[in-house]
């Protein structure tokens, strides 16, 4: 008898054993009861092959004796029995084929989250972990939906275990040929214990979790599976499947060679985000059925539309994602046929299926709506920070009235910049700070407790509750002091009013939308002075204040200016010249070259891979160098830094100033510059 190891084991050529002894070993007595580990054993237990089972050797080496083969259910029966309730001696067998097997010895604490992550990344679910009783030492089984998906797995494991530095007996992947020591079995090592079924945190597990854990792996890639178990009520998966006549083959099987939307992510960047960036939701047995269909002429269209939909609803939202499923799923073969005569079937296809879901908007509540309705009239009073006034309508029209709740919904500073065309993180950062602070937002879930990359999230506050808790200072009246003057409080602002969720304002600033949106609103042109104080600005000069805003709208051509001297006044511009100042300032090339930033580095933010990270790396790196080299204007810079409220910084560098040089020597003030001059 050969030299075993602990986990996997070699017994004896089992080539002499006739058909029909196998057939005996196989049938178990139906008059006793099942064994505790008959159902697991039934799902990851090669039956084609008898078991074996073995002892320690006698040299008390690490040597395995055999005792003989048969059965595994009743071998581990026979061992428990004799073991009064643990198993006396170790039953091994062949794993089923289409499983693969993974033995770590010694070297678990290091290689087990890995391999755990990477067979999730390629779609393969863990049918079964057991701890096999040496320290440091699991068994792992896993279900590769594809053969791709099996071939990816062991390159990923090789190449964890060349990192990690460990050699193939200690991270061995097992032949289909090889034998496992079973769940419940007695050790073959000295000092060793029992082979037990453990979750991924190392939780012990009973054989029924163990066997419920196994069937719903198996199920999740071939729901076939429950009915090998007993269980014959079809899943529902397979119940919404039946009427459709969505059917695939091992030839269709063989040409699925990728298990997820991110090895289908594009090597070029732009501003529409290509997927939704959140934790990628992998394709299920039954999507994958559906993509890699053959309909029936006739039902190609709607089949195509709902395979279209499983690609929106697990994150892909941009053609440069979702054409490579196009042209590789036979499902969209109606639409990438006629794109030989008419290009661009498959894109409008896709681009409708877009378009409806971005419209899409489930209805408010009416409860929701009092809320929403009543925070959008307080936008009028509560603060004269029009930088404040402009984020929070942003965030109510771009996240809370999209018709999936008022709470715990994830606000990322890299939203607010994108909504507001703003290229300051720290600006975006200080928006949403002083949100909070202002109590129009509350923290529900801060980002250290979200789930890994997702942003924190916010719940929107219900100004009728603000009001109802808090208190006003109490008023202390002195006797026979004189009551000054009330100052003249500011207009108050009008956030319907000049387009305030234009890209325009990121980059001339908020202060400049309200002298325009102040001036839009007012019936009559206004002199310098009445303009600076309704909006609560000094009137300044043309290097600050009210008038070094009302220059940067002039040159814009949002404002026009009447009369000279002390008879000047001003005039804003209604119809579509917010429309023709976003082309003429640039602010559309900025917010385009802004979110193109964003994406590339949410991009290399969320890559689950290492390649995929470095991919993503090298496309963000190249997108900023080809960006700073193409930029004519400094706006375009995308480090570009503006102050707090964004409101000014970004004028002065709207229209460049060159600046004479002078001489080393300089003319004293005053002194004559002819040739006459002594």
């Amino acid at each position: 008898m050969p030299e075993c190891s602990q986990g996997t084991c070699c017994p004896e050529d089992v080539s002499t054993i006739t058909a029909s002894h196998v057939a005996e070993l196989q049938s178990t007595d139906a008059g006793s009861a099942p064994p505790r580990w008959s159902e697991l054993y039934k799902l990851i237990v090669d039956f084609s092959v008898p078991g074996r089972a073995l002892t320690k050797g006698a040299d008390s080496t690490d040597g395995a004796q055999s005792l003989k083969p048969g059965n595994p259910i009743a071998l581990i029966a026979e061992a428990e029995e004799l073991g009064g309730g643990d198993a006396a001696h170790a039953v091994v067998a062949r794993i089923r084929p289409d499983l693969l097997t993974v033995d770590l010895d010694g070297c678990a604490d290091v290689m087990q989250s890995g391999v755990l992550d990477a067979a999730e990344r390629v779609g393969a679910p863990l049918v079964y972990l057991a701890a096999s009783g040496s320290p440091n030492s699991v068994h792992m089984v896993f279900a590769p939906a594809t053969a791709w998906a099996r071939t990816h797995l062991r390159s990923q494991i090789d190449e964890i275990r060349t990192w990690a530095g460990y050699d193939t007996r200690a991270v061995d992947v097992l032949t289909p040929a090889r034998y496992l020591r079973l769940p419940g079995s007695a050790s073959l090592k000295l000092g060793g214990e029992f082979c037990r079924p453990i979750d991924a945190d190392g939780t012990p597990l009973s054989a029924a979790a163990a066997a419920a854990r196994a069937r719903a792996a198996l199920v999740s890639i071939n729901p076939s599976t429950r009915r090998d178990v007993g269980d014959t009520t079809p899943p529902a998966s397979e119940k919404r499947l039946q009427p459709t006549n969505v059917g695939i083959d091992a030839a269709t099987a063989a040409g699925i060679v990728r298990t997820s939307s991110e090895d289908a992510s594009p090597a070029v960047v732009t501003d529409i985000a290509p997927r939704a960036w959140r934790r990628r939701k992998r394709f299920t047995y039954a999507d994958w059925r559906i993509l890699m269909s053959h309909p029936p002429v006739g039902t190609r269209s709607d089949r195509a539309t709902e395979a279209a939909w499983r690609l929106w609803q697990s994150g892909i939202r941009d053609w440069s994602i979702s054409g490579w499923y196009y042209r590789n799923c036979v499902v969209f073969e109606k639409f990438t046929g006629r794109d030989s005569t008419a290009p661009g079937s498959s894109r409008a296809h896709w681009e409708s299926i877009a378009t409806r879901a971005r419209a899409h908007r489930p209805p408010l509540s009416s409860a929701e709506r009092g809320v929403i309705d009543r925070v959008r009239e307080r936008l009028c009073s509560w603060t004269d920070r029009p930088a404040q006034a402009i984020a929070m309508l942003a965030i109510l029209e771009h996240r809370f009235t999209d018709g999936h709740g008022l709470t715990d919904r994830p606000i990322a500073v890299r939203d607010l910049m994108s909504w507001l065309n703003v290229a300051s993180i720290g600006t975006a950062k200080a928006l949403l700070d002083g949100l909070v602070e202002q109590r129009a937002l509350a923290v529900a879930t801060p980002y250290a407790q979200t789930a890994p990359r997702e942003a924190s999230r916010y719940s929107l506050v219900d100004p009728e509750v603000v009001l109802s808790q808090s208190y006003p200072e109490h008023d202390v009246t002195i006797l026979c002091a004189p009551t000054p003057p009330p100052a003249p409080s500011p207009s108050p602002l009008t956030p319907t009013v000049g387009e305030p969720l234009s890209p325009l304002w990121g980059l001339l600033g908020a202060d400049c939308w309200r002298v325009y949106s102040h001036l839009l609103a007012s019936s009559t042109p206004l002199a310098s002075a009445v303009l600076a104080s309704e909006v609560d600005l000094p009137v300044g000069t043309r290097r600050y204040g009210c008038l070094r805003l009302l220059d940067a709208l002039v040159d814009a051509q949002l404002v026009e200016r009447t009369d000279r001297g002390r008879r000047t006044k001003w005039v804003a511009l209604a119809g579509d010249a917010v429309r023709r100042a976003e082309e003429a300032t640039g602010a559309l090339v900025r917010l385009k070259a802004l979110r193109t930033r964003i994406n590339a580095e949410r991009a290399a933010w969320h890559a689950e891979t290492r390649t995929e990270h470095r991919r993503a790396q090298r496309v963000l790196r190249r997108l900023l160098d080809g960006l700073r080299e193409r930029s004519p204007k400094r706006q375009l810079e995308l480090e570009f830094e503006v102050g707090e409220e964004f409101s000014a910084a970004s004028v002065a560098t709207a229209r460049p100033t060159v600046r004479t040089k002078r001489g080393r020597h300089m003319r004293p003030p005053g002194r004559p510059s002819g040739r006459g001059s002594p």
